[in-house]
C-alpha cells in the first residue's frame, strides 16, 4: 500500500488525485499497464479505485516517461518514481556542519513524483503529475524547482533543469507544460524566494 497519512485526502477531489497518484507509482515502479489494475485500490479503501478514466489520465504521464526514455536511452538516464528528495540543506537553513546539513533534510523536503537525471548531469527533469482540473503551469513552478533543489543536493549540479506539469484532466491545452532553467535560475530562486 503507498498511502502516505501526511497528504491531505479531506475532500473527493483529493482522495481522487491521491489514488490517481499512486497508479502512477505503481505503473512505474512494476511496469504494469494501468488497466490491469482497474479496481484496485492502491491509495486504501478510502480512496477511489482504479477506473478506465484514471488509467486513461494516467497513461498520459507514463507515455511522457517512455518517450523520453526510449529518446535517451535508459542507459543514459536515472529514473526515479515517487522519491524523496532533502531540499532544506541547499537553502542551509541552519549552517554547514553535518549535523546542520541533516537537521535541514529533516525540515525542508518533499516527495517528487517522477525525477529524470541524465547520468551526464546535462539535464534533470522533476515531473509533477497533477490531476485536477485547475491549469498549473511549469514557469517558475515552485514545486517542481524544490523538487530540482532536492536532486541537486542528491546528485549535484546539472547544466540545465526542466519543470514538467502533466495535467491530463486541464481542458484542451496541452496535457503537458515545460519549463526549462539554468542552475543560476535555480540558485536565484533558492536564494531570492525561498
Amino acid at each position: 500500500e503507498v498511502f502516505d497519512p501526511t497528504l491531505d485526502d479531506s475532500n473527493p477531489d483529493s482522495r481522487l488525485g491521491t489514488a490517481a497518484h499512486a497508479l502512477v507509482e505503481a505503473c512505474l515502479v512494476t511496469g504494469a499497464d494501468p488497466k490491469s489494475l482497474v479496481g484496485a485500490y492502491l491509495a486504501g479503501k478510502d480512496h477511489p479505485p482504479v477506473d478506465e478514466d484514471m488509467c486513461d489520465w494516467v497513461q498520459v504521464a507514463l507515455d511522457y516517461v517512455a518517450e523520453y526514455v526510449d529518446t535517451y536511452g535508459e542507459e543514459n538516464l536515472y529514473v526515479l518514481p515517487e522519491s524523496r528528495v532533502y531540499i532544506g540543506p541547499q537553502i542551509g537553513i541552519s549552517g554547514t556542519s553535518e549535523d546542520d546539513i541533516a537537521r535541514d533534510a529533516e525540515l525542508c523536503n518533499g516527495t517528487s513524483d517522477i525525477i529524470i537525471a541524465h547520468r551526464d548531469m546535462s539535464l534533470c527533469l522533476a515531473i509533477d503529475y497533477k490531476n485536477g482540473v485547475n491549469k498549473v503551469t511549469a514557469k517558475e513552478n515552485p514545486q517542481t524547482m524544490l523538487y530540482t533543489a532536492g536532486v541537486r543536493q542528491l546528485l549535484g549540479k546539472f547544466r540545465k533543469y526542466r519543470s514538467v506539469i502533466i495535467q491530463p484532466r486541464a481542458g484542451k491545452r496541452s496535457p503537458v507544460d515545460e519549463w526549462e532553467y539554468t542552475d543560476a535560475t535555480l540558485r536565484k530562486f533558492l536564494h531570492d524566494k525561498v
